[in-house]
């Protein structure tokens, strides 16, 4: 048997090096994006028919440039390596066109989460190497060696490229004409996916100037709150939890067994979330800016500095590793800021988030009158299984060795599991604050977005899609005061409750709630967003999509059954 295919790899590398099947082969690897791209994407058939016809012309006129098709190949290999990339994506989310967030995903994601998923990526990843990397290297080969086209070949494909673009041209001016949102930066692969790295890039240099930015930036706050009188608050982030799979937001599973023992727990069942992807729903929550206004983020400072201002004493704490993102700036706000993950430089050193509850415990134990406490889980972010203890699988089975259909209950039970396991940790938490005498203290726990897990019989895994979908915008929120706390402040626990079940925007109402409940006073704390205020609206709820514009929900591209359950939810 290895004989065989070692036998036809061998056969396909030779055919490879005859040039007029490299020249082809690599022209059909380059379209396979854009063949994808028109089934799943939403246009006209005009649209569609001219996302294929122009790129191929545009092709076909690099790819004659030369006789030699070495040449040509390295000229066209920026869009190979687009092409790999957008497969690749297509391959886990199914639709979509290699977005802005994705490219700063890229340079933004730790290297150790990234092997988690690549390794479970092998099939597709091997995949693109064979379409997209082997040529290159025949290419390169041939180019050394001087392989030529025939003349008369070359001219006969130029011919072609030139009446492919020309058809390509008619039919864009055509698509202009009819729809006046078209635009060519959008529509057509892979403009649009430079547009989009190009978006990127201008993001990433907003990121990287972000300390310039915001260096002199006050929320002139102050506590209204009694001076002697101890206060502690903890803000919990957790991670790609959605609350479709929480007990206490209506799941069938037994996912919540200690959270839902907690009496005076205040569950928000009907948050969601402005963004499903890290690096922009986490500084939402931590910020005062939301959807409607995302740019004022890289002006502003995070809630921990309010903290600060109003003369607490903070601390900020992760499960995450290190990334170029504006949480890391967040958290270097703080007094004290430590990563988990610098403890060790062990390859493959994994700290579970119980160890964030010791760390809460120690910072306590210091006695500080006024102190901020924030804690940044790794919750339910792939691999699952890595998420908990072992001894802590309540569902099984639950080791998938690949995301993907043949592993759903897999999947799921793992999932489920890390649920189960954040139930622990935060009802150890809110236990280990319950100890603390003669203190008025206050819980805060929203995951930063949800998850897809093949629901309903889809074909989506994961989260940070362009498109996002129900189980990547729903999450969990929920508020636990301590007896003196609520004693002190019944107006605040009144609020909270009478807003428990409205329709709430996570990103938007968290940095003006948690103020709110801590007393912390400011020009920048808007009421009208604050849970804990009688003061509070309900608006309609917003996404922060791909180009970083505030649209409202279910005007966004998404498939029909996120449409109903939205309309429904």
């Amino acid at each position: 048997m290895i004989k065989k295919y070692t036998v036809n790899f061998k056969r396909y590398i030779s055919t490879l090096f005859r040039q007029e099947v490299l020249y082809y082969f690599f022209l059909v690897a380059l379209m396979i994006p854009n063949v994808l791209l028109a089934v799943t994407e939403s246009s006209t058939i005009i649209e569609k028919i001219c996302s294929l016809v122009l790129p191929l012309g545009l092709y076909f006129i690099v790819a004659t440039i030369s006789k030699r098709v070495g040449l040509s190949i390295w000229l066209l290999f920026p869009i190979s390596v687009l092409a790999g990339f957008q497969v690749v994506l297509l391959y886990i989310y199914g639709r979509s066109v290699i977005s802005t967030d994705m490219f700063l995903n890229f340079v933004t994601t730790d290297a150790s989460e990234s092997q988690e998923l690549l390794s479970n990526l092998l099939l597709i990843i091997s995949t693109v190497v064979v379409m997209y990397v082997l040529p290159v290297v025949i290419a390169t080969i041939s180019l050394i060696k001087g392989y030529k086209l025939d003349e008369s070949f070359v001219r006969r494909n130029r011919n072609m490229a030139i009446v492919f673009s020309i058809v390509g041209g008619s039919l864009l001016g055509v698509c202009y004409a009819s729809n006046d949102e078209y635009t060519i930066k959008t529509k057509v692969y892979p403009i649009n996916a430079c547009y989009n790295m190009y978006q990127a890039v201008s993001k990433y240099n907003k990121l990287e100037n972000y300390q310039n930015t915001s260096q002199n930036f006050k929320y002139d706050a102050f506590s209204s709150h009694s001076v002697s009188q101890r206060e502690i608050y903890v803000v919990v982030i957790g991670e790609t939890s959605r609350a479709y799979s929480w007990e206490l937001c209506g799941y069938n599973r037994s996912t919540n067994p200690k959270l839902k023992t907690i009496n005076d727990l205040i569950v928000m069942d009907s948050a969601l979330t402005e963004s499903n992807i890290t690096h922009k729903s986490v500084p939402l929550l931590l910020s005062s800016a939301s959807a409607n206004d995302y740019d004022r983020i890289y002006s502003q400072k995070s809630l921990i500095s309010a903290f600060k201002e109003a003369g607490f004493k903070t601390a900020f704490f992760s499960n995450q590793a290190h990334t170029a993102t504006l949480t890391d700036y967040f958290g270097l706000e703080a007094d004290v800021c430590q990563y988990l993950r610098d403890k060790s430089t062990e390859i493959g050193y994994n700290p579970l988030d119980s160890e964030l509850v010791e760390c809460a415990k120690n910072i306590i134990a210091k006695g500080e009158n006024k102190q901020l406490i924030v804690l940044h889980t790794y919750g339910s972010h792939f691999n699952y299984v890595s998420r908990y203890p072992q001894e802590y699988a309540y569902f099984k089975p639950h080791i998938a060795y690949s995301p993907d259909k043949n592993y759903i209950e897999q999947l799921v039970n793992s999932y489920d599991n890390t649920i189960r396991y954040t139930d622990e940790v935060l009802f150890n938490l809110i236990s280990m604050l319950n100890e603390v005498n003669d203190a008025h203290i206050s819980l805060m726990y929203v995951s930063d977005h949800g998850e897809d897990l093949f629901d309903e019989g889809g074909d989506v895994i994961f989260h940070s899609s362009t498109t996002p979908s129900y189980y990547q915008l729903h999450v969990p929120m929920l508020v636990w005061m301590s007896q003196s706390f609520q004693d002190a402040y019944p107006q605040v626990v009144s609020s909270l409750k009478i807003n428990a079940h409205s329709q709430i925007s996570s990103s938007a109402s968290f940095f003006h709630t948690v103020l709110n409940v801590a007393g912390i006073e400011s020009i920048y704390r808007d009421d009208s967003y604050s849970l804990a205020s009688k003061s509070f609206i309900e608006r309609p709820r917003l996404y922060l999509d791909e180009h970083y514009n505030g649209v409202p929900l279910l005007d966004i591209d998404m498939r029909e059954r996120d449409r109903d359950k939205f309309s429904k939810f």
